[in-house]
C-alpha cells in the first residue's frame, strides 16, 4: 500500500483498494481470509501487479538501459546486454551474455525482488534457456530456427494454447450438441476460432492457424453426421459446402418468416485475417503491430455477403442464461435471433436499428418466439423501470414483474 500512496492522494480510493485486498476468497464453497497478496483472478490483480512491479521496471532500467555506444563497449569487453519485457506479473529477460553472466543476473533479480518487494520467484516457472531451444511467453512460443539456411526467429502459438482451443472446438461439436441449429453452431465456432486467430495473427507461420481451421472443418463434419445420421459424409459435403474466397467452406442458413440469413465457415484467408510480421527494429523504431491505427480487423463478410455481425454470438456462444430464475431453454440464443429476424432487426417501439435486445413480453414465464419482441436499450429500460410519467406504484410493479414471473413454473422449457 505504501507504493500506492506515493501516487494516489485520494484516501477513499486507497481504502477501497484495501477492502479489495481484504475481501477474502471462496475455496470449495468455504470462505477464507486473504491476509497477504492479491486474490487470484480478482479484477484489481493486474492493476496492482503493474503498480507494485513498477519498482522492478525502474531497477532494470537503471541496470540495463544503456546508450548504443555503452552497449557496444560492454560487448567488446566480453559482457552482455539485457532487456526486461514484463506484462503484469509475467516477465522475461533476454540477453546476449554468457551462461555465467546470466546466472549472476538471475541471482541479482531474485535478491532485489525478495529484499525490496518481498516477492519470491517461482522455481517451477523460472528457467534459463537458449533462444535456439525456445521458450513460452504470454501464449507465444519464441524460438530461433534455421529452416532455409539462415537464422530467423519464429513467433508461434504455444502447443498448450493450440491444444486448449482444439479442446473447446471438440467440446462444442459432440453428440450432446446435435439439437442445436446449424447456423448457430457454425457461427459460434466462427466466433471462437476467429478470436483465437486474431490473437495470433502476427505469428510467423500461416500453417499454425490453418491447422486449427482444418480441425474445425473436420469436427463440424463429424457433428453434422451425428445431427443427420441418415446422410453420409459425401452427401453432407456436397449439400452444405460452397467455394468462397477460393476455399470450400461449410455454409448454414436460418429462416424466419420471409427473412433468411446465411453464414459460412471462417478460415483466416488473406481477405478475412490481416496478418503481418514483426519487422527488424531500426533506430527510429516501428509501429506496434497490435496498436497500429491502420490494423483494423477485417469485417465478418469481406465481400459483402448478407448476415449479422458475428459478435452477436460472442457472449452467448449459443447457450442460455446462467441465471437459474430465468429458466431459459437450451436454444434461447437462436430464439432471440429469430425474434430479431421477424422484427427485421428493428426496435418495434421506435424503429431503432442499433443496440437491440430481446424483451419477454410476459416475463420469463414464457420463452415462445411469439412472446418475444425486439427493443432497443432505451425502450427496454423504459419497459422494465417505468416511464418518467409513471406513478411510484406503477414503477414498483414493473420493477418486480420479472422476478415474480421467474418464480412461477413456465411453459415451453424444452430445447
Amino acid at each position: 500500500m505504501s507504493l500506492l500512496k506515493r501516487r494516489i492522494a485520494d484516501k477513499d480510493l486507497i481504502a477501497l483498494i484495501r477492502r479489495f485486498l481484504k475481501a477474502g476468497v471462496m475455496e470449495n464453497g468455504l470462505f477464507a481470509r486473504s491476509e497477504a497478496g492479491v486474490p487470484q483472478g480478482a479484477g484489481v490483480s493486474p492493476l496492482l501487479a503493474n503498480v507494485y512491479l513498477h519498482e522492478f521496471d525502474v531497477w532494470a532500467e537503471r541496470q540495463w538501459d544503456l546508450s548504443p555506444s555503452e552497449r557496444e563497449r560492454r560487448r567488446a569487453a566480453g559482457g552482455g546486454n539485457y532487456r526486461l519485457i514484463r506484462y503484469a506479473d509475467d516477465f522475461c529477460v533476454v540477453s546476449n551474455d554468457g551462461i555465467a553472466g546470466v546466472r549472476a543476473v538471475k541471482a541479482a533479480i531474485t535478491r532485489f525482488l525478495a529484499d525490496e518487494l518481498h516477492l519470491e520467484l517461482s522455481d517451477e516457472k523460472t528457467t534459463i534457456t537458449h533462444v535456439n531451444d525456445g521458450f513460452d511467453f504470454l501464449g507465444f512460443h519464441i524460438q530461433r530456427v534455421r529452416p532455409e539456411g539462415r537464422w530467423v526467429v519464429h513467433l508461434r502459438p504455444t502447443a498448450t494454447g493450440t491444444a486448449r482451443v482444439k479442446a473447446k472446438i471438440k467440446a462444442l461439436t459432440t453428440r450432446a450438441w446435435a439439437w442445436m441449429e446449424e447456423y448457430t453452431r457454425l457461427t459460434t465456432l466462427n466466433a471462437l476460432v476467429r478470436g483465437w486467430a486474431e490473437y495470433y495473427r502476427h505469428t510467423s507461420l500461416q500453417h499454425d492457424i490453418k491447422a486449427v481451421t482444418d480441425y474445425t472443418w473436420h469436427r463440424y463434419l463429424r457433428w453434422l453426421r451425428k445431427k443427420h445420421p441418415a446422410s453420409g459424409p459425401r452427401a453432407l459435403i456436397q449439400s452444405k459446402t460452397r467455394r468462397i474466397h477460393g476455399r470450400h467452406r461449410w455454409t448454414a442458413q436460418i429462416r424466419q418468416s420471409d427473412t433468411t440469413l446465411e453464414t459460412y465457415q471462417w478460415l483466416g484467408t488473406a481477405q478475412e485475417l490481416r496478418r503481418g510480421r514483426y519487422r527488424q527494429k531500426g533506430r527510429l523504431g516501428f509501429a506496434h503491430p497490435y496498436l497500429d491505427a491502420g490494423a483494423f480487423p477485417a469485417p465478418d463478410f469481406p465481400l459483402g455477403e448478407t448476415g449479422p455481425d458475428e459478435r452477436l454470438f460472442t457472449l452467448t456462444m449459443g447457450l442460455p442464461s446462467a441465471s437459474a430464475t430465468r429458466r431459459e431453454p437450451q436454444n434461447m440464443a437462436t430464439r432471440e435471433l429469430r425474434a430479431k429476424m421477424r422484427d427485421r432487426f428493428r426496435c418495434v417501439r421506435c424503429g431503432a436499428r442499433s443496440s437491440l435486445q430481446v424483451h419477454h413480453r410476459h416475463g420469463t414465464v414464457s420463452h415462445r418466439i411469439n412472446d418475444l419482441e425486439t427493443l432497443c436499450v432505451a425502450c427496454h429500460q423504459a419497459e422494465h423501470y417505468g416511464r418518467q410519467d409513471a406513478s411510484p406504484r406503477e414503477s414498483r410493479v414493473r420493477l418486480t414483474s420479472h422476478a415474480r414471473f421467474g418464480e412461477e413454473d413456465g411453459e415451453d422449457r424444452g430445447g
